[in-house]
């Protein structure tokens, strides 16, 4: 039986500045954001290990378009440990790092971030049932390419990643206190169709979610979640 004890956590404040550079820019700032912890694990190898995120984006507004970037730094000690696949024995890691614009034209992403099924199919559980498993959209989030945009009560998007033959479409709408979506992806040739509903009805949410991917079953994943003040409560 493995023990873990937190003994610091340190959250940092986020801060911003904004900058005024000319007429045309209506906004232009900066904002950093994270977190350090310190903790005791008094199992196997009892020794303190340290991680820390750190987060840094930027958006500047030109001629009613709005340009962002983002970045994450992570580092850490004590060998043999992840977070987040991040191995906290390495140096300082640069990751999530995407660029972006957005307008009338719609939202244009390249970077670390899903496909379009991943950003769109609703459905899923919530993240204290998040180990339970559920349809999933195969998703590729290294240096790909999103396109969404918006059109009334139907958002639709398109994705393609440039390192992986992976091609990517998906839209929901929202019909009063339903939402609907459908997602498919193109991985070097296995496809991957995904379904998605949720419904929120006063305190009570419920969702569903189901995939069917080449030579794999159909997955099917529902559940409600109650919420009567702080607390929630779940079945799935």
């Amino acid at each position: 039986m493995k023990l873990s004890i937190l003994a610091i956590a340190i959250v940092a404040a986020s801060t911003s500045a904004s900058v005024h550079a000319a007429a045309h820019v209506k906004d232009n700032g900066v904002s950093f954001g994270g977190f350090s912890r310190v903790d005791y694990n008094a199992g196997d190898s009892s020794e303190l290990s340290t991680f820390f995120e750190m987060g840094v984006s930027s958006s500047a507004e030109v001629h009613g378009i709005t340009y962002s970037g983002n970045a994450l730094l992570k580092g850490g000690s004590n060998a043999g440990t992840t977070e987040d696949g991040f191995n906290r024995n390495d140096e300082v890691q640069i990751g999530d790092v995407r660029f972006g614009m957005k307008g009338g034209f719609g939202a244009l992403t390249f970077g670390t971030v899903g496909n379009a099924c991943d950003a769109l199919v609703v459905g899923g559980f919530p993240d204290q049932v998040a180990n339970i498993s559920q349809g999933g959209c195969n998703n590729t989030s290294q240096q790909t390419i999103q396109y969404i945009r918006e059109a009334g009560a139907v958002t639709f998007g398109a994705s393609h990643n440039v390192n992986v033959d992976e091609n990517s479409v998906a839209v929901k709408g929202k019909f009063g206190n339903t939402t609907a979506s459908l997602g498919y992806v193109d991985n070097d040739g296995a496809s991957n169709v995904v379904l998605g509903l949720a419904g929120s009805f006063g305190p009570l949410a419920l969702g569903l979610r189901a995939n069917d991917a080449d030579g794999s079953d159909t997955n099917v994943g529902v559940h409600g979640t109650y919420t009567s003040g702080a607390n929630k409560f779940t079945l799935g």
